[in-house]
């Protein structure tokens, strides 16, 4: 199966790594920076997946390429067979090109209605893209969009609210890199207001949750019970020193404390950097996704972690979010 996503131009290194994370196996058919082209087993391809993707506008299936000229486009297009039913037709420029969208829009929708389709531009069953990227242009039927809808609210308007919080989306990213399947176990051990948590669950997943604070258990609970979502547990306790059996935890999430509105525990940040990165490295079966302000990676190694990737999120002047995915 071949898929085509169109990426958020907001950070392409950390969208493109969200979607591979989707996949066990996936060959890359072509890297256009906002435009990614990947081939896929159709049995591993879920639609609940990708509509989950944080910073993907839609994804599509490929049904066909040409060079990116208006008569190309029509002869790929009338080569296509698919099922009878209501479509329309949406014409998307990448990169600069002399091509008109309106034009070609009006030019592929005719070949369809030659074709015996009803064009539906109020209620269509089917999307046809077409997507220009320079020389190239693609002809693909949107399989869904990656719903933003569905993030959680402002956390300013969850019934508990801590400074210094994740964005929705940001959390939904850390999530969908760990790689979890529904119903497997995810840990954040310094949960927080339950960012992380929450998105989890979101995605079916089993959750705990574990704060030195109580009160910050307390808070995360609250907003857990706001969003409606089942299979969570949290608990007030050390993340230095975790309760967890050996290789409990399918995968682990973490935002580390920066010293700032989130407190150091401990004799230093890096003592609890360290001694927490023990405890996780202990849980973990497959994967885990740590930000903090520094780069742990050095840390990671030593422990034992092997590092898969690096990312870098800039806050603000004084703050970049270091990313790091481990195994």
């Amino acid at each position: 199966m071949r898929l085509i996503f169109e990426l958020l131009g907001e950070d392409i290194k950390l969208a493109k790594a969200e979607v591979f994370s989707l996949f066990q196996d996936y060959k890359i058919l072509f890297d256009l920076g906002t435009i990614l082209g990947l081939k896929v087993s159709k049995d591993l391809c879920s639609k609940e997946d990708l509509r989950l993707l944080a910073m993907t506008h839609c994804v599509s299936e490929i049904l066909g390429e040409s060079d990116s000229i208006k008569e190309d486009i029509i002869e790929s297009v009338k080569k296509i067979s698919i099922e009878k039913r209501p479509l329309f037709v949406r014409c998307r420029k990448v990169k600069e090109s002399k091509l008109r969208s309106g034009e070609v829009e009006r030019a592929v929708g005719e070949i369809f209605y030659q074709k015996g389709f009803k064009i539906d531009l109020r209620e269509p069953e089917i999307e046809i893209r077409i997507i220009i990227c320079g020389e190239r242009a693609f002809i693909a039927r949107k399989i869904c969009d990656c719903d933003k809808k569905i993030l959680r609210k402002n956390p300013l308007e969850m019934p508990f609210f801590y400074p210094g919080v994740l964005n929705p989306k940001l959390a939904r990213v850390l999530v969908n890199l760990c790689g979890l399947k529904k119903g497997e176990r995810l840990l954040d051990p310094m949960c927080g207001s339950g960012g992380i948590l929450i998105e989890g669950a979101s995605r079916g997943l089993e959750v705990f949750g574990v704060d030195a604070r109580e009160r910050m258990v307390e808070g995360a609970l609250k907003n857990l019970r706001s969003s409606a979502f089942k299979g969570y547990n949290l608990m007030v306790g050390d993340s230095r020193n975790l309760c967890f059996k050996d290789r409990s935890m399918d995968g682990i999430v973490v935002d580390m404390p920066y010293g700032q509105s989130s407190p150091i525990i401990g004799k230093s940040a890096r003592e609890l950097y360290y001694r927490s990165m023990e405890e996780i490295f202990r849980i973990f079966k497959k994967r885990c996704v740590v930000v903090a302000r520094e780069d742990l990676s050095e840390i990671a190694e030593i422990i034992g972690f092997r590092s898969i990737e690096r990312y870098e999120q800039r806050v603000h002047r004084s703050l970049t979010r270091k990313i790091l995915v481990l195994s």
